[in-house]
């Protein structure tokens, strides 16, 4: 008996739990596998389906065989991989002067995934290739500091573009990305990327352009930082609402994605018992609505911090 043979998934990430080195198939192949320590929970992979209830996975240069107990969730993991709309990346600013022939030599491997919120999409120090597109959602972007507590550096949301770094020449990841809401992105090889910079300077312009903005956002982050308690949880619900851009149905009221107290109170720089104090207190004041989905923040508030300008009537 031998392989099925299908041309295998490109893009794939599969959790480690699924690729056990040194199972033997059905059709009697074995896999030299040896899991490499650096590799992050998740992996990203090559998957070929051997049979029904088998696949042969290749990633980071070792190979493992999915045991049968364990193809289903694979299976289901495969089925979850759609490829990429290439016009969502043709009207990104990021490749828009591109010619049809450098776009077509981005997306050809690109692939879109979904992460439910909580899930990381890379981990700091692995050495994953490709970057992301976010096309919907949010993420938190964090670095784990000498005591080991995790540090949010920021956020990213819809339109925005993370671990291409890895085109410019960086070996493994400068941080962690965690989906902070579901998230949907696209993700794309680095060599493809690194190529049209070399030939397209107004896409390492733009490139660029993209990273200053992300550091004027933190170095805004860090000012709010010397501010009252109040004023720095304000300015996190602002961030979040910024990056989930959400349907904002009055002119009264911003809306923000309902998440965790704790992570909240490290995007603003407080103790999760802080941050609750602060969000009760406005709760009270009347400025804030947690009772609904997503929360609703007065955009009076937003005004008073200087995070939003007075609209004269």
């Amino acid at each position: 008996m031998s392989p099925v043979t299908h041309q295998p998934v490109v893009g794939l990430s599969l959790p480690r739990s699924l690729l056990l080195p040194g199972i033997e198939s059905e059709v009697g192949d074995r896999v030299d596998a040896t899991l490499p320590v650096e590799s992050s929970e998740w992996i990203d992979t090559l998957a070929q389906p051997i049979n029904d209830r088998a696949y042969r996975v290749f990633g980071s240069g070792q190979d493992w065989i999915s045991c049968a107990e364990s193809a289903p969730r694979c299976h289901s993991a495969i089925a979850a991989v759609g490829m990429a709309d290439s016009s969502t990346l043709q009207q990104h600013p990021l490749f828009a002067d591109l010619s049809a022939e450098q776009l077509t030599r981005l997306t050809q491997t690109s692939r879109s995934r979904h992460y439910p919120a909580g899930q990381a999409v890379l981990l700091e120090h692995d050495w994953s290739d490709g970057y992301y597109l976010i096309t919907a959602g949010v993420a938190k972007v964090a670095i784990a500091s000498s005591g080991g507590a995790e540090v949010i550096v920021g956020l990213l949301g819809a339109g925005e573009l993370f671990g291409e770094l890895r085109a410019l020449g960086f070996e493994s990841r400068t941080a962690d990305v965690t989906a902070l809401t579901p998230l949907q992105v696209i993700h794309l090889q680095s060599t493809p990327l690194a190529q049209a910079l070399q030939v397209e300077p107004q896409l390492g312009l733009r490139l660029a352009q993209g990273l200053a903005r992300r550091l004027l956002e933190t170095n805004r982050r860090f000012v709010y930082r010397s501010e009252d308690a109040t004023a720095r949880i304000v300015e996190a619900l602002d961030c979040l609402a910024q990056k989930a851009a959400l349907p904002q149905l009055t002119s009264a009221w911003q809306p923000v994605p309902a998440i965790n107290v704790s992570i909240l109170g490290s995007l603003a720089g407080m103790a999760r018992e802080t941050a609750s104090r602060e969000l009760s207190a406005l709760e009270k004041r009347g400025l804030l609505d947690r009772m609904s989905d997503p929360w609703q923040l007065s955009v009076q508030t937003l005004i008073r911090y200087g995070l939003r300008a007075a609209v004269n009537p």
